[in-house]
């Protein structure tokens, strides 16, 4: 007669065995079956025990399961909130650069370097360089159609390092909204991601569109 001992020894070899299938659900099945034949194929009492084993490791997996999901979820959380704390810590030191004027601040053990432009490397130049002598995405430019001839243009926004997309996250965090670039829906000086943005969320504007335009070439 096989003995408790030996009996669970068996299920534990049966435990590790399916383990090592566990890329091959159709061998566990086979390796299953064959142990499950074996339990009925036993005397009454010895397969009441090994099914009582069973029907234990079974609880024993479920249990397992569901800590190490609950487990999981708590470190998916963990995660999300210390992304999220990592992020707010940043953006508000990047706004305090900004409002003291700050480029670049080296610490004894980091250098920390502002970037407008969503974490790419900054662009250093020598203090004599004009605007013009720029690169020309480093430009900002005007329209001598807008305002009076000689006006002098003055950006005091990006003067302290700030772009469009600093900006919109600033109105962000302070109004809890995402307030995006007000212009008409087939502006041509939209840029390529917004237009796509706009139309998908209202189709209607993107055939007001290309019917504009379709009349503007028909006319001209």
């Amino acid at each position: 007669m096989t003995t408790l001992l030996e009996i669970s020894h068996a299920l534990l070899t049966l435990k590790q065995t399916l383990d090592e299938l566990a890329e091959s659900p159709d061998d566990q099945n086979t390796r299953l079956n064959d142990w499950l034949v074996d339990a009925f194929e036993a005397k009454v009492k010895e397969r009441d025990r090994m099914l009582d084993n069973y029907a234990g490791l079974i609880a024993e997996l479920e249990h397992r399961s569901t800590a190490g999901k609950a487990e999981a979820e708590r470190l998916s959380h963990r995660v999300d909130v210390d992304k999220a704390l990592a992020d707010r810590l940043r953006q508000r030191l990047k706004d305090i650069f900004g409002l003291n004027g700050l480029k670049t601040l080296e610490t004894d053990r980091y250098r920390l370097t502002v970037a407008n432009n969503g974490g790419k490397r900054p662009l250093i130049m020598d203090g004599g360089v004009l605007p013009t002598q720029l690169p020309k995405a480093f430009q900002v430019k005007d329209c001598e159609d807008y305002g009076c001839h000689g006006t002098q243009f003055l950006y005091p926004l990006v003067e302290r390092g700030m772009s469009r997309e600093t900006c919109e996250d600033l109105i962000e965090r302070t109004l809890g909204i995402r307030w995006r670039k007000s212009c008409c829906r087939f502006c041509p000086f939209q840029r390529r991601q917004v237009a796509i943005a706009h139309y998908q969320s209202d189709p209607q504007s993107a055939v007001f569109a290309l019917w504009c335009e379709f009349n503007a070439l028909a006319m001209n």
